[in-house]
């Protein structure tokens, strides 16, 4: 229930935990005085106000009961809080404007221009972080190459890069716990994870067989798997029985072998036949 709130709280980039982005908690907040005393306000104002409101709601509603809550799901709502938010501004402004007392119309307007003051040096100060994150000048003045700038963010580009020099047109590289990410792939892929299941853990939990689990694969036309090996690691710890693990740990010494490795991402060949034969 709290979800709508966390999101202006406890945003971080990078991490699908908290939402993987941020926003500014004051397009919480400005917008709830647009709808103070609004039968004051002239009628298309109070359509366009509405308007604005029934779209945020609607909009976060189909992404919040669609997918795994994420900003970027929810961008779309951005423009019509900011809007909001001038329409809550200037609602608190004409407030203050009201206040008979000169000492409390004063300290209305420095609350006023305080949050607004707040808001912008939070956004501020979060596109200087990114400007130091992100180190544009580094790839602009030469200092690194394109290559070096994508695997400073991207630590499985070097693997795609082996992929796209070495693997035939007709490769098939199934992705395990790549993020979704099929970014600078010029090979065919597939995910394992597919609605949250994992045709891995399907086969082995269903079959204990690594022998099955080589044939299945083949039988999809794949020929390669790429893979975080300390993710996949710790996941078949974390989801599969001492027989299960075994059966994994006995297909990839029998059946796969290493093509290529870096920075912890590892390209598996698949072979065709029992590499004890």
């Amino acid at each position: 229930m709290l979800l709508p709130l966390r999101i202006f709280f406890q945003g971080q980039d990078g991490s699908p935990q908290f939402f993987d982005g941020k926003l500014n908690p004051f397009l919480l907040f400005f917008p709830v005085f647009a709808f103070v005393q609004m039968r004051d306000d002239p009628d298309e104002i109070k359509i366009e106000k509405k308007v604005l409101l029934a779209y945020s709601l609607l909009y976060f509603s189909f992404a919040f009961f669609s997918s795994s809550l994420r900003i970027r799901y929810i961008s779309p709502i951005i423009p019509p809080l900011v809007i909001l938010s001038i329409f809550g501004v200037r609602k608190a402004i004409f407030f203050a404007g009201r206040l008979d007392s000169p000492v409390r119309r004063n300290m209305a307007y420095l609350i006023v221009i305080g949050g607004i003051g707040t808001a912008i040096g939070m956004n501020a100060r979060y596109i200087v972080d990114q400007f130091r994150y992100v180190r544009p000048f580094d790839y602009l003045s030469g200092k690194v190459s394109r290559d070096q700038y994508i695997e400073r963010y991207r630590p499985e580009y070097p693997v795609m890069q082996f992929i796209n020099k070495n693997l035939p047109a007709n490769a098939k590289v199934l992705f395990i716990f790549m993020g979704n990410r099929g970014y600078y792939c010029d090979r065919c892929y597939v995910f394992d994870m597919v609605r949250n299941k994992s045709m891995i853990a399907n086969i082995i939990k269903n079959t204990h067989n690594p022998e099955a689990l080589a044939n299945i694969l083949r039988k999809n036309g794949i020929t390669h798997i790429l893979t975080n090996i300390s993710i996949l690691n710790r996941w078949a710890t974390a989801i599969f029985k001492r027989q299960d693990i075994e059966a994994l740990r006995l297909f990839f010494q029998r059946y796969t072998q290493v093509a290529y490795s870096k920075n912890g991402y590892f390209l598996f060949s698949l072979c065709y036949k029992d590499r004890r034969n």
